[in-house]
């Protein structure tokens, strides 16, 4: 597989891995189990929700493209900058996530988006090394 298409499918798997995590929060809901918790508001804040909608999905939807259809050096950078800071959100989320209640689902999911984000952090480092001493 080239790198070029090992990018693009490590860059799917990450919001692909925050659906499956937002699934397993909700599965309780089919067994009539009620997923409030006392600290929970009717309304998310408006820029909360925004902001987590860019950082979540665009993100890594922006890498994407930078992946598939940049042939230059800058389309690597801005990839490999979006893709640290997609693993600096996951390991922030993982963190905040799992140790205030720990969730078997979530310990599966949560860490395994951590990982495929290191991966492309890893592999987008390695491209630029190597377009760099081209």
């Amino acid at each position: 597989m080239n790198r070029q298409t090992r990018t693009a499918l490590l860059w799917a798997f990450i919001p692909m891995g925050y659906i499956f995590h937002t699934l397993c929060e909700l599965m309780p809901l089919f067994a009539g189990i009620s997923i409030a918790t006392e600290e929970m508001t009717t309304e998310m804040l408006p820029a909360m929700t925004a902001f987590m909608g860019w950082a979540l999905y665009l993100v890594p939807l922006v890498g994407l493209l930078c992946s598939c259809y940049g042939k230059q050096r800058w389309s690597t950078i801005v990839s490999f900058v979006l893709a640290c800071l997609t693993l600096l959100l996951n390991v922030g989320h993982l963190c905040s996530d799992l140790l205030p209640h720990f969730s078997w689902g979530q310990a599966a999911i949560l860490p395994f988006v951590c990982v495929v984000a290191a991966l492309l952090v890893i592999d987008l480092w390695k491209e630029l090394r190597t377009s760099k001493a081209q």
